[in-house]
Parts: structure tokens; C-alpha cells; sequence
């Protein structure tokens, strides 16, 4: 008995479960005929017998099969995401990353505002300009980490994208350089947790105001 214990604490595959199952089952079956407690029977009943045998045999095999590839594949509960521990979608190559790692100060979204598709990303200046990667939510660091940067063009918008931006940490400051490329209505400062700038993409790296919020300092 010990030894089949422990054959059955060494299975890891669904077809190895099954076929200990059927094997446990016929050995039983075996022994319970062996025992010659049953009187004679004719051949018909004899094949009748051998025949549920084996039905039983395939079933319990089949069963057993189905649960272990079902224990298999599904995934375990402690392996499921809680919704809970959504996180931004933050590239470490990114500069500015290692800052958020070290507990910088960024912007930390409500869940009910921020939808599986908007997850917001973390990008960084580089000469006055960014390149997004389509619509959403963004962080936007200064490049090097400087104090105050300026931001005068995006990339990476296609005709009626719209995005939602925000300052990646409360000690630096983002401005919004009203030009050709950002159509708005004056230069807007993005300096604290709670200040954003919404703006649509018109074409040809061309966007325009939509939205704006200036808690101030």
C-alpha cells in the first residue's frame, strides 16, 4: 500500500493519472474474481461480466483523463491577477523608470478611471518632443530628469487619437509649448499629481486642446 502511495505522489501528467486509475481498478476487479466466491457461470453471463468490467475500466480511465488535463490547464487561484494589482505599463529601458522603482512621486490613477486599454505608459522628452504609441493615458518625464522640460511635439498619433497626459513625477514640471504642433490656448504647466492635458491628433504630428485641469501647486 506504502508503495502505491508513493507511485501516486510521483504523477504529473493527466494520461499517467488516468492509466494509475485504471490500473488500481483492474487489479481490484482481479482479485475480487481470484477469490472464487462467485458460483459457475455460463458463458454468456461470464462475457457479460468481462464486458462491464472493461466499460467501467474505459470510463473511470476517460474521467480520470478529463480532470487531470483540466487540473492541468486551468490556472490556480493564487496565479490569477486581482484587479487590485493592476500596475501602469511602465518600460524599464525608459529613463525615469528607475525613479518610480525607488518610490519617486507619480501619479497614482483612481481603478474606476483607468480602463485595461489605458493603462498609462511612461515616456520621456527628448529635444522638446515625445513619441507615443496611439491613444491613452501617458506619463511623461523630463529628459534626464531635469527639473523643468518643455514639450513642443508629439509622434506617433494617427488622425483622431485622442491622449491624456500627465506629469510622471511631482518634482518636475512639464510645459505644454502653445506652436504649430499644439494647437491650445497658452502655454500650460503640468507641476502637481493632479493637473492633465487632454489633445486630439489632427494629422501630420498636428494635435489640438480638447481638455485641461491646473490644480496649482
Amino acid at each position: 500500500m506504502q508503495e502505491i502511495f508513493e507511485i501516486a505522489s510521483r504523477i504529473s501528467t493527466p494520461i499517467a493519472l488516468s492509466g494509475f486509475f485504471a490500473t488500481i481498478l483492474f487489479f481490484i476487479f482481479k482479485q475480487i474474481l481470484e477469490k472464487d466466491i462467485f458460483p459457475s457461470l455460463t458463458r454468456s453471463a461470464g462475457a457479460d461480466i468481462i464486458k462491464i468490467i472493461v466499460d467501467k475500466l474505459f470510463i473511470l480511465a476517460l474521467v480520470a483523463m478529463v480532470l487531470g488535463f483540466a487540473g492541468y490547464i486551468l490556472p490556480k487561484p493564487s496565479q490569477i491577477p486581482s484587479p487590485n494589482n493592476v500596475r501602469p505599463n511602465l518600460d524599464q529601458n525608459q529613463t525615469g523608470y528607475d525613479n518610480i522603482q525607488a518610490g519617486g512621486n507619480v501619479n497614482i490613477f483612481n481603478q474606476s478611471e483607468t480602463t485595461p486599454n489605458k493603462i498609462p505608459k511612461l515616456v520621456c522628452i527628448s529635444k522638446d518632443e515625445i513619441t507615443l504609441t496611439g491613444p491613452g493615458t501617458y506619463f511623461v518625464d523630463t529628459e534626464n530628469k531635469a527639473d523643468s522640460d518643455d514639450l513642443k511635439k508629439i509622434y506617433g498619433l494617427s488622425e483622431g487619437d485622442e491622449v491624456t497626459i500627465y506629469a510622471a513625477d511631482n518634482d518636475r514640471t512639464i510645459v505644454l509649448n502653445k506652436g504649430h504642433y499644439l494647437k491650445m490656448k497658452a502655454n500650460f504647466s503640468l507641476d502637481n499629481e493632479d493637473d492633465f492635458f487632454v489633445l486630439k491628433s489632427k494629422g501630420s504630428n498636428i494635435c489640438t486642446q480638447l481638455d485641461r485641469q491646473d490644480i496649482g501647486d
